[in-house]
């Protein structure tokens, strides 16, 4: 039996949309696998394949494969930059914009997620995404040590129309700028809102717990000291 191309387009298309329900899943590892192999059915001039190299770029960087993510984002934007800026595709470009940010972010890169930053909020339409431009301009600032634009723009951010994904790591880095400022029942504050919004059994909710704790020492040795 003999395949065609267009066998090979609604097999791939199949497993694009499997990648994607894997990912809701929690099962990075095999969206990659399954992304992967979406990719290798779909010739180079197929009008699917940009879709499949943001979706197995969005798959690595889910299975927390961060660099490899970020080089493939940066690939798809660049070789697809003239289709990117045209009609209908412009928020396939937005969307791969905000990952690359995040992606750069976590590896603790500033140049580039500013510069993107930049474009982002240039085009920004929407409250809630600019809101999260806020937020991320403000984890930028913290990498390289503004901390006061870092509190302004989570204040800002918190402000605005903030998906609740990120509340909770606001005011947690609003809290952290402020154990540092030492004006620990501010920061005590922060850190138990960003503990009772936080999703539990995470990393990040450990994180705020970690903090929380932290602060609550910090205030126990102060009160101690106050009374000797």
């Amino acid at each position: 039996m003999r395949i065609t191309c267009a066998d090979n387009e609604a097999r791939a298309s199949i497993l694009l949309n499997e990648s994607v329900c894997l990912c809701d899943l929690g099962r990075f590892a095999e969206a990659v696998e399954t992304a992967s192999t979406a990719l290798q059915l779909l010739p180079a001039e197929s009008p699917t394949r940009p879709y499949a190299e943001f979706s197995l770029a969005c798959a690595h960087q889910l299975n927390s494969q961060l660099e490899l993510a970020a080089q493939e984002l940066r690939a798809f934007l660049q070789q697809h930059q003239v289709l990117l800026n045209t009609g209908d595709h412009a928020q396939l470009r937005r969307d791969a914009q905000h990952r690359l940010v995040a992606t750069l972010i976590t590896l603790g890169h500033s140049t580039e997620p500013l510069f993107l930053l930049e474009i982002l909020q240039a085009e920004a339409t929407s409250p809630s995404e600019k809101a999260e431009l806020h937020y991320r301009e403000a984890e930028v600032n913290v990498i390289i040590g503004h901390q006061p634009r870092a509190l302004e723009l989570f204040q800002q951010a918190l402000s605005g129309t903030l998906d609740l994904r990120f509340v909770a790591r606001a005011h947690f880095g609003i809290g952290q700028i402020l154990f540092q400022r030492r004006e620990f029942q501010l920061a005590l504050a922060e850190f138990e809102t960003a503990e009772q919004l936080g999703t539990q059994n995470t990393p990040d909710h450990e994180a705020y717990v970690n903090w929380l704790r932290a602060t609550r020492d910090e205030l126990q040795k102060i009160s101690h000291e106050t009374v000797i």
